[in-house]
């Protein structure tokens, strides 16, 4: 006999009465129709009444029992896809985030280099700014310095030059009137002298005739005869106006390449040509032969003549005679293709009336006469030189002499007038003619050896003689380079040190023998402008095989040039020996 089970009904709880193998089924409540699973209690444990409202299920409307119903199971599905669904909005949401997180970490960072970026940026300008400023105070600074140093200096030289002026003036004042006395002593000895002195009026006494040296006069239809240093200041000055006044009517006062000559004086350099004939019309000038050497090929002397200060076009065949300067060599291919090398003149451009008659090798009037600067008592530059001959051919800058009237040389000899016989200014040479005596001066020699990079050399010169003096001074060091400025190869770099006034001073070797000439410094405040430094003992010389090359190039100026080398020297004999070579350049 099988079991009897009870179940209360769930939802309603009506009871239910339903045999053992039900237990677990499903069924509808047949008091509500909800569907439910059949359990409860065992019936033959208990009394087996009716009471309680108990139902007895039919046998065929319980379902067998199973494990899991489909609500179950549908449920579990839907939950499971719930839970699924879930955790997918659950790993997007936390995805969307991270990736938000990440792109605002990755913003941040970008704006956290880019800030820092910045900040170095700057800083990097800040320091540039700072550096420059500093820079800029240290050029201000500098400037500064050497302007109140320059002002000091500029002061103290315009004192020395006015308590030199004021003595100056003093001593020539007083050098006039004892030379003033002088001459009245001596005209006071010769009435007819005596009496240009004493007369007032000017007017009465006319110049006849001037020389160099003295005039010729008349005073009251008396002839007198005087030397210019025993005239009254206003007649020598007359007379001397009337000397350079006839000597330009006469066509004796010539310039050549900017200097003035008074042919009357024999000026060094020039010479009276013999007669020739002119054989070839050049480019500006003349191919000219000596009459006298005309039959005998071998020995024909042949010239050059420029066509410089000419009243009139020469032809060839012309003959004539004249006195002119020699400038130089020319060379030329002649008709059979030799090439010949000849000596050139220069007869030098009229200076005065006749100037007006001058014509140019094409047949116009030549260029109007440029301005001269006035003579003056005082020099207007100084410079430093050498001499290279004991009869006077000296060797300085060009830049020293250029604007010149007048030279002195100072010399151990003593101060001497100078003139200049040849210059070049692409090289920055001078050579010069001393009026020394033979013999009075010892030259130097010029080296033709090269001078390797790092050579010990000198100088002897004169700068700034008018705050450190007229004595010679000397400076060392060695040469820093083979090549000038821009790698100028006509000049090499020193660390010789050089001050304005040593230009055209001789640089020397151990052995006192000339290795260049100096030339130049740079500037310290332009060099500190354009480079942000100042330098440091860099200055410049014209090298000596460009001295050697302008010597060769107007040898017929300058024979007796020795060139080689001395022997050995100590040092203090080779600072003495181009000590007593050189010369302060004064320039009027």
């Amino acid at each position: 006999m099988s079991k009897e089970f009870k179940h209360a009904c769930e939802y309603c709880g009506g009871h239910i009465v339903y045999d053992e193998q039900y237990l677990g089924g499903t069924t509808q409540c047949p008091h509500c129709g909800k569907e439910i699973i059949l359990g409860g209690a065992n019936l033959n444990t208990q009394s087996h009444s009716q009471s309680g409202g108990a139902t007895e299920l039919a046998k065929g409307n319980v379902a067998a029992p199973k494990l899991f119903s489909p609500a179950t199971v549908a449920g579990t599905a839907a939950l499971l896809v719930l839970v699924i669904a879930l955790g997918a909005w659950a790993l997007h949401t936390a995805t969307k985030k991270n990736e938000e997180r990440q792109r605002q970490t990755l913003e941040e960072l970008s704006r956290t280099r880019a800030e820092a970026d910045r900040i170095h940026a700057d800083i990097a300008k800040a320091e540039a700014e700072a550096a420059k400023a500093k820079a800029d105070a240290e050029i201000a600074n500098l400037k500064a310095k050497q302007e109140e140093k320059s002002s000091a200096e500029a002061k103290a030289a315009a004192d020395a030059e006015a308590a030199a002026a004021t003595q100056a003036a003093k001593q020539q004042a007083d050098a006039k009137a004892r030379l003033e006395e002088e001459q009245k002593a001596r005209a006071q000895k010769i009435p007819s002298l005596w009496a240009l002195w004493e007369e007032q009026d000017h007017d009465s006494i006319g110049v006849v005739t001037a020389r160099a040296k003295d005039a010729t006069v008349v005073h009251h239809g008396t002839s007198v005869t005087a030397k210019y240093e025993d005239m009254p200041e206003w007649l020598r000055l007359a007379a001397q106006a009337k000397y350079r006044a006839d000597g330009e009517a006469k066509g004796a006062i010539r310039e050549v390449e900017g200097k003035i000559y008074d042919l009357r004086d024999l000026p060094a350099g020039w010479v009276a040509l013999p007669t020739a004939e002119v054989i070839q019309i050049v480019e500006d000038g003349y191919l000219m032969i000596d009459v006298a050497s005309l039959n005998n090929r071998l020995l024909a002397k042949v010239f050059k003549l420029n066509h410089n200060g000419l009243t009139r076009i020469a032809n060839t065949g012309d003959r004539f005679q004249m006195t002119a300067m020699s400038v130089g060599t020319y060379t030329y291919k002649t008709r059979g293709g030799e090439i010949e090398t000849v000596p050139v003149y220069d007869p030098g451009m009229p200076i005065g009336p006749l100037r007006d008659k001058v014509v140019t090798l094409n047949g116009k009037p030549a260029d109007a006469p440029r301005p001269t600067k006035p003579s003056s008592d005082e020099p207007t530059a100084s410079g430093s030189g050498f001499f290279i001959t004991d009869d006077g051919l000296f060797i300085s800058n060009e830049h020293v002499v250029e604007d010149s009237t007048r030279i002195e040389v100072k010399t151990i000899a003593g101060k001497k007038s100078a003139t200049v016989l040849r210059i070049d200014k692409d090289k920055d040479l001078a050579l010069l003619r001393v009026s020394v005596v033979r013999g009075s001066v010892p030259p130097l020699i010029v080296a033709t050896n090269n001078v390797p990079l790092g050579s010990q050399v000198f100088t002897i010169g004169y700068p700034l003689v008018e705050l450190q003096g007229a004595r010679p001074k000397f400076t060392d060091g060695k040469v820093s380079s083979v090549a000038g400025i821009h790698d100028d190869p006509d000049q090499m770099q020193i660390s010789v040190a050089v001050q304005p006034g040593n230009s055209g001073g001789p640089l020397a070797d151990t052995d006192g023998d000339v290795v260049g000439v100096i030339v130049a410094r740079l500037n310290d405040l332009r060099v500190l402008e354009l480079a942000g430094s100042v330098p440091q003992n860099v200055n410049y010389a014209v090298k000596g095989s460009t001295l050697i090359r302008f010597l060769k190039e107007n040898q017929a100026l300058a024979p007796g040039v020795k060139f080689g080398s001395s022997p050995k020297r100590t040092q203090d004999e080779a600072i003495k020996a181009v000590e007593n070579a050189s010369g302060l350049v004064l320039v009027y």
